[in-house]
């Protein structure tokens, strides 16, 4: 499978959507993440906003720490500081 040729585009976009969240996209100026992967297909980056959305996904893995709480487990987010 080769990569898309916004690859590394993707990456970052994902990289802020993961780490940051909505604050990432106010500051483009979007109020909903739909109308921020709707941007980048009306530019021309990708087809279809799912691409932007699944990049996002992806990389919220990374971000992801599984930690026992009161007998269960509880799932937040972490923030990488040093990437």
């Amino acid at each position: 499978m080769s990569k898309h040729k916004n690859y590394e585009l993707l990456n970052l976009i994902g990289y802020g959507l993961s780490k940051f969240d909505n604050n990432f996209i106010k500051e483009f100026g979007f109020n909903t993440k739909t109308n921020f992967f709707n941007y980048f297909v009306e530019i021309g980056i990708v087809e279809t906003g799912s691409v932007i959305k699944n990049r996002m996904v992806y990389l919220t893995l990374f971000f992801l720490k599984t930690e026992e709480k009161d007998g269960g487990k509880k799932e937040k987010l972490i923030f990488i500081e040093n990437i």
